[in-house]
């Protein structure tokens, strides 16, 4: 197993960046080519990724001895928006479909751009990670741009409900078993977006302002069809 450290912006990082946009502009492609039959199985296909993320991991961990409380319950915002990204590519089901937009385009991208991983790749964990992270990602994009399923009015209000949901129950999770779902009792100790957001707990009324704003602009480009 390689044990070379991760490195930010790494060759392994752009080349996933990389790969994830041209994944992203083929998925969408296939449906403006109008190949529906293509289009279905590569979402199919991303959906169960999406969906075997968390047991996959579960398993690593199991028999690499490295399970622990922050790695044993589907619990991480990006768990969850992979759930939801996996049941919104089966279903495109509205709700499902602007949630996943929503969330995956604010906090998973940041995910994405500023990686809480130490190991690079071929190690299994890089594997896993960016599988999710670019998943949710590509599958944010593939739902709004390529399946035209876009935010309705109250999009922004729904999906600030389910963060908080999210939030309350992670935030439950961690005072029962020390856990750090959601970085809602620390911050990860690689670099990331929290950093400069204040020390705990002030941090977290930060994300929530900050995701407040980003859901608001993503829908900008929508509000015109809801006036």
């Amino acid at each position: 197993m390689n044990a070379h450290p991760f490195h930010v912006f790494g060759v392994s990082h752009v080349t996933v960046l990389c790969l994830t946009l041209l994944i992203t502009i083929a998925m969408i492609r296939s449906l403006r080519l109008k190949n529906q039959s293509g289009g279905r199985i590569a979402e199919s296909a991303l959906a169960l990724i999406l969906l075997l993320e968390w047991p996959i991991n579960f398993l690593l961990a199991w028999f690499t001895g490295t399970l622990g409380p922050n790695n044993c319950l589907p619990a991480h915002y990006c768990d969850v928006a992979a759930f939801i990204g996996g049941l919104a590519l089966l279903t495109h089901k509205q709700e499902l479909c602007e949630l996943l937009y929503l969330w995956g385009l604010s906090g998973t991208l940041q995910g994405l751009i500023t990686p809480a991983l130490t190991v690079d790749f071929p190690n299994p964990r890089f594997i896993t990670f960016f599988a999710l992270h670019s998943g949710v990602v590509i599958a944010a994009c593939y739902v709004v741009i390529g399946l035209r399923i876009k935010p309705r009015a109250g999009a922004v209000k729904r999906a600030m409900f389910w963060l908080a949901i999210y939030a309350a129950g992670a935030g439950s999770i961690d005072a029962v078993i020390g856990s750090n779902y959601g970085f809602l009792r620390e911050k990860p100790v690689t670099g990331s977006l929290l950093d400069v957001m204040g020390p705990w707990p002030w941090y977290i009324g930060s994300l929530g302002l900050l995701a407040l704003v980003l859901f608001t602009l993503l829908t900008l480009p929508f509000r015109k069809r809801h006036a």
